[in-house]
């Protein structure tokens, strides 16, 4: 069975900053980095002298200042990335076929075929079907109408029903 889908620059942002989230060291780094700009925002001889409301106050507005700051930094930089770079053999078509050996995956300037493994998984998040057939490497299938041409859902059974999920 194959399935057909179409990757676009907004897929491509999309999935790098959802990785971000979802990777736990960089979410840690940014906990730390958040906490550290706070830290450095609701201190000095002036926040001493103020009262416990006052103090709270101020560290609350310093997490969400910092929060919104660090997070629109990171935004900037991944619509930077994501707009400056070609990204060949990542945007554009795409086939993906179901093999008794494995899923083959296709485009333009690429043929891979990913076997069965138990790390092979299936994930959905927001408007996207993941695959994951490694650790490290995934597909992001975007479920918009004209994302895609063929049965998602049936593509989506077999590879659960092969994968044995």
């Amino acid at each position: 069975m194959q399935l057909k889908y179409f990757v676009k620059k907004r897929d491509i942002l999309f999935g790098r900053l959802s990785l971000m989230f979802r990777n736990k060291i960089l979410l840690g780094f940014s906990i730390l980095v958040i906490s550290l700009l706070t830290w450095s925002i609701s201190t000095g001889p002036e926040y001493d002298k103020t009262t416990i409301f006052v103090r709270i106050a101020c560290i609350l507005t310093a997490l969400v200042f910092s929060t919104i700051v660090y997070f629109a930094l990171q935004i900037l930089l991944h619509l930077i990335m994501v707009w400056c770079s070609k990204h060949r053999g990542i945007e554009g078509s795409h086939t993906l076929e179901i093999k008794d050996d494995g899923l083959e995956e296709s485009t333009d300037i690429n043929k891979s075929l990913h076997r069965w493994n138990p790390s092979f998984s299936v994930k959905e998040f927001g408007n996207y079907v993941w695959i994951y057939p490694t650790d490290g490497h995934f597909f992001v299938i975007p479920k918009r109408s004209g994302g895609y041409e063929g049965d998602l859902a049936g593509f989506l059974a077999l590879l659960k029903t092969k994968l044995g999920k």
